[in-house]
């Protein structure tokens, strides 16, 4: 039975940027919080949002509730805007706390995905497991979990839950799940002849379904030491899906790699409201000495600075990186990529923490991440160059 409809950001955990565990802050958090000086001063215009029926949010049934829900997350992946998740959370509020047996179907597996995009990853995991135990056929349930646990490093069960898409959802699709995690876990080349093999059938595939084959490609090939492949590929699965935020995010993060910060901003370009391509531009900018840099420093860091007066740190890969490639405070980049380590464990965060470490003058505090690349079988030859 084909998966409809599909989201490629929950199959790529590649892009995923979550985090949830407090940690030592860095000297940011300090910063004031700006206050502008005129009360006509124009902070930001937020978006419409979805309209809810005069029965209330409260009164929703769990169909009408699972489908704004939806459109709150999809705005979200849309535009980068945080704030569309907590509007879908509200809808959900009347299961958010109960036993995942006594919710439906359609709301506890909405609600896993918030979780998952909170970085409560453990949360995310119990719901999605109980979901599959009443309903085993649900094909986006397994492929969720194999993200999920893809993120963490699991990827023994990632594998697993991959494979129980067959015969759930298109060929194609399991195939791509499957190749995706055995990359990741010590058969590279094997995986990228499964990806050859797909390559005539992709033009058949949903827009959506064709970014997420060129994606992982590219992913591939970025850990293959072949970063000018990578770079086309990354290319053709934008051209595949042109909004995807993650996939600019994503290839943004490769011309950061080969010194190409100019094409970096021709990327993004000037007006940039999600933060996940702000921070690639200021890391652009940085890297040019361009003047501009001071203001989006300025804005990022005051951002960071908010999340941790609010009790969170959703984004310590970002703020470990920001800090280790712009601060003057490894101790502090070392320690947010620390902090991010227990939280999620892709190979970009294994190769922050290892470079923090250096950095830091303490390379024997990502011990650890040695110890798990042997362990996960990680194939990267930037981890395995030090690069």
């Amino acid at each position: 039975m084909p998966l409809s409809p599909f989201n490629p950001r929950l199959v790529r955990g590649y892009f995923l940027v979550v985090a949830t565990l407090c940690c030592t802050l860095p000297p940011a958090a300090a910063a004031a919080p700006y206050r502008p000086a005129d009360d006509d001063v124009v902070l930001e215009r937020l978006p419409d949002r979805p309209p809810v029926p005069p029965a209330g949010r409260a009164g929703l049934p769990p169909e009408v509730a699972a489908g704004l829900a939806q459109a709150y997350i999809q705005r979200a992946r849309n535009s980068g805007d945080p704030r569309q998740l907590g509007y879908a959370q509200g809808l959900l509020q009347a299961w958010w706390k109960t036993a995942a047996a006594a919710v439906p179907d359609p709301v506890l597996l909405l609600r896993a995905t918030l979780k998952q995009a909170r970085h409560d990853f453990g949360g995310a995991l119990e719901d999605l497991d109980g979901l599959l135990a009443r309903s085993p056929d649900h094909a986006q349930g397994w492929l969720t979990r194999a993200t999920v646990l893809r993120v963490q490093g699991r990827y023994p069960e990632a594998l697993d839950a991959c494979r129980k898409l067959q015969g759930l959802a298109e060929p194609f699709v399991e195939r791509l799940c499957t190749a995706a995690i055995r990359g990741l876990h010590g058969e590279r080349e094997v995986a990228a002849r499964t990806l050859f093999e797909l390559a005539d059938a992709v033009n058949r595939q949903p827009a959506n379904i064709a970014a997420w084959y060129y994606a992982e490609r590219a992913d591939l090939e970025v850990r293959a030491g072949r970063l000018q492949q990578a770079g086309l590929l990354y290319q053709h699965a934008l051209q595949a899906h042109p909004g995807d935020l993650d996939l600019r995010a994503a290839h943004a993060d490769l011309l950061l790699d080969r010194e190409q910060a100019p094409a970096v901003l021709a990327l993004i370009g000037p007006d940039v409201s999600a933060d996940s391509l702000r921070l690639r531009r200021a890391l652009a900018l940085h890297a040019l000495k361009d003047p501009r840099f001071e203001a989006e420093d300025a804005y990022l860091r005051d951002g960071f600075a908010a999340a941790h007066r609010r009790g969170e740190a959703l984004h310590l890969r970002e703020e470990a990186r920001y800090a280790l490639a712009t601060g003057d405070d490894p101790q502090a980049a070392l320690a947010l990529a620390q902090g991010n380590w227990q939280v999620q464990r892709e190979p970009a965060d294994a190769r922050l923490l290892i470079q923090a470490a250096d950095a830091a003058g303490r390379p024997q505090a990502a011990a650890e991440v040695r110890a798990w690349l042997a362990e996960s079988r990680l194939q990267d030859v930037r981890l395995e160059t030090g690069s």
